[in-house]
């Protein structure tokens, strides 16, 4: 979607979705006396990615041009130029790769690979919720290049959808996939944090809770990142949210991830295991960097690939260690604060880093729903530390704010005692008063929408005073259009404009079998998987018309509705029927031709002079027997008669003479008396008497 490709820093490419205007003067430039500005593509908080050419290797590359703004911050022009050495060091098909890095005229760049595609956030948006095998196949390739970075000493620091792109043409999903922006990356020592500014960096919906206490940052921390993004593919929602960064950040320390299963049901136990496993809190619970969790993964995906949904023994290897489990000390998941002004595409946010020991907002008393689980203001911020709400959430920091001396005016000793009295009086009313208000006061309790179509449950929030957002999901019981439940839910109370989400039912979960006639039988089999359908067992049939190796029909008949899991089967071609041959040697030639032709062969004809055989006949025949693929060419060698040859004139000679001579001419002789013959046996005449006659043909003469 346009409106989530703006803010993020991207080298993808999309079919129209430029947005460069005649006003960017770097449009037309040549940059490094090599790069050619084309178009811009996207422009995120720390940079512009244009397509431009490369005019010395002659290819389209992306061309990231840091903001000219930044260069007054040191460290974000230092990101920028860590971003090309970090990812330079990798050589990986799941990385994007970084083909130069140069300054020109004050305008610092990076020159990277070109990707044609979308972002995993776009497959989120328009797919999620995935099954289970469809989700790690994104997250195996990802993975796989952040274990090939940990393996050289780099973390990542800011794993997100944004960060993964999604080439086309690719066969497969795992070749698809290309981690992208090693802006955050670090290279690991024994403490990896931003010691130049203590400020915590990142995305604040992918921070692992190390990050956000102490600012530490190693590979279990892009575990993490992983752990949740593979949350987000299975439910289609972040597991964290709030109306602030900070309230996100705080969730993450004290709150548990939810099991996936929790919002999407039907995801077996084993996947919420690991889920669990990659986002504990606790990073020493964690697997120690991607290479590990990869392995994980792969042993999941065989067991999914298996059939098997019930795996108890791998649930338990993939569970959290009991002992060492940190305090879960505030783990309603089920809060009624939802994603108030969170995008669907998230910046990367400067935040301070949160003290672990730092306290949360009170729970509600027994019976009571819920609050918001978030930290009110200035709960768990650093010491002397505001939060700035002037600018956009995305852009959030946290400022010191300056030290104020406090004025103190002298009061009468006499008065001292009723004013402590009155004073106390007045705090304990403000306090109870204040309490009631915070714990209670402020909330709504949220109508019920469920079993309303969607126009008509947006209505009534609306009217109670709550945004409204929604998401689909499929339903066995409810009907397409109308409302399955709300977050915050029937009976839950929420503050008034914060954000109420309604799921809405896509009906049965059923997926339409897509045309594949005449498509690569590979290529078609992963259409189906990608689509949420199995394959069945191949049938081969032969076909004149359809190509061998490529598919003739599906059983079911394309169009077709079947629920997710139903074998699809290819009826794939092997080509044209071969065709029996039959042996026209000694036959007419026409018709051996005729023949042949209309069982699909070619005929080629060579014709051979014969003394013996009528013209128009086969002599031989390539091949003469077996079968043979339509399209193939058989020969046939057709006699064309004998030459003709001059004939002799004998008159006059003897008998035995004439016959010499036209024999010796290659004719036969045929005699013949005259009416009134003396016996001589002189010839008097012949047929034909002159010109020529075909070779070995007869020769009369007459004697006298």
């Amino acid at each position: 979607m346009a409106s989530e490709a703006d803010p993020r820093d991207s080298v993808i490419g999309r079919h129209g979705g430029g947005s460069a205007t005649a006003s960017d003067p770097l449009l037309g430039k040549v940059l490094g006396a090599r790069y050619r500005i084309i178009e811009k593509v996207a422009k995120g908080g720390m940079a512009t990615v244009y397509v431009a050419h490369d005019t010395r290797l002659d290819r389209i590359v992306a061309v990231k041009v840091m903001h000219q703004n930044l260069d007054e911050e040191g460290n974000f022009a230092e990101r920028f130029v860590r971003e090309g050495r970090s990812a330079a060091k990798l050589s990986h098909p799941n990385v994007v790769a970084v083909y130069d890095q140069d300054e020109d005229e004050g305008i610092a760049f990076l020159a990277m690979e070109y990707i044609e595609g979308h972002t995993l956030r776009d497959t989120i948006a328009s797919q999620a919720p995935l099954g289970a095998a469809k989700a790690l196949a994104y997250i195996e390739p990802i993975l796989s290049a952040m274990s090939a970075a940990h393996d050289v000493g780099i973390v990542h620091r800011d794993i997100k959808p944004e960060n993964v792109l999604i080439t086309t043409g690719a066969a497969s999903i795992s070749q698809r996939v290309k981690v992208a922006d090693f802006g955050l990356a670090r290279v690991m020592t024994n403490n990896s944090h931003d010691a130049t500014t203590g400020n915590l960096v990142g995305t604040v919906s992918y921070l692992a809770p190390e990050l956000v206490t102490e600012s530490k940052s190693g590979p279990r921390s892009d575990v993490y990142a992983v752990g949740v993004v593979l949350y987000e593919l299975l439910t289609g929602r972040k597991p964290h949210s709030g109306p602030s960064p900070v309230d996100i950040a705080y969730k993450h320390v004290h709150e548990d991830v939810p099991p996936p299963s929790k919002a999407a049901p039907g995801i077996p136990r084993y996947v919420d295991a690991l889920v669990a496993r990659a986002t504990a809190r606790d990073p020493e619970l964690r697997p120690a960097d991607a290479g590990v969790l990869l392995r994980m993964v792969n042993r999941v995906m065989a067991t999914l690939s298996a059939g098997i949904f019930d795996d108890p023994d791998l649930a338990a290897d993939l569970a959290l260690p009991t002992a060492g489990t940190p305090d879960v000390t505030a783990k309603d998941a089920d809060s009624p604060m939802r994603a108030h002004g969170e995008s669907s595409s998230e910046s990367t946010a400067v935040l301070p880093p949160l003290p672990a020991g730092a306290s949360g907002p009170a729970a509600p008393p027994p019976g009571r729903p819920p609050g918001p689980t978030g930290p009110p203001p200035g709960v768990g911020l650093p010491a002397g530390a505001r939060l700035s709400l002037s600018q956009p959430e995305e852009n959030v920091r946290i400022a010191p704010t300056p030290d104020q001396p406090k004025q103190r005016r002298a009061v009468p000793t006499s008065w001292k005692a009723p004013i402590a009295v009155g004073a106390a009086v007045l705090a304990v009313a403000l306090v109870a008063s204040g309490l009631w208000w915070f714990v209670d006061g402020r909330y709504e309790r949220v109508p019920s929408v469920a079993g309303l179509t969607k126009a008509a449950a947006t209505t009534q929030l609306q009217d109670a005073g709550f945004e409204v957002t929604s998401n689909t999901e499929f339903s066995d019981t409810v009907k397409k259009g109308v409302v399955i439940d709300s977050d915050p839910g029937r009976g839950r109370k929420a503050l008034p404009g914060s954000t109420v989400e309604i799921s809405v039912s896509k009906g049965v979960e059923e997926y339409s079998v897509p045309k594949l006639k005449g498509m690569l039988a590979d290529d078609a089999q992963d259409e189906l998987r990608e689509i949420g359908l199995s394959v069945g067992e191949p049938i081969e049939k032969f076909n004149d018309k359809v190509e061998e190796g490529h598919v003739i029909n599906t059983q079911p008949r394309p169009g077709t509705l079947v629920r997710p899991g139903k074998a699809v089967t290819l009826v794939i071609s092997k080509g044209p029927a071969p065709v029996d041959i039959v042996d026209w040697t000694g036959r007419s030639a026409k018709r051996a031709k005729n023949s042949l032709e209309g069982d699909g062969l070619k005929v080629e004809i060579q014709e051979e002079e014969s003394q013996t055989a009528r013209p128009g006949t086969v002599l031989s025949q390539s091949p003469n027997s077996g079968k043979l693929p339509k399209g193939e060419t058989v020969t046939l060698v057709v006699a064309k008669g004998p030459a003709a040859v001059a004939v002799p004139n004998v008159v006059g000679s003897s008998k035995d003479a004439a016959r010499q001579t036209l024999e010796a001419a290659g004719f036969k002789v045929r005699e013949e008396r005259e009416p009134l013959s003396l016996g001589l046996d002189y010839v008097t005449r012949q047929e034909p008497a002159e010109g020529e006659a075909p070779y070995g043909s007869e020769i009369t003469i007459w004697l006298n």
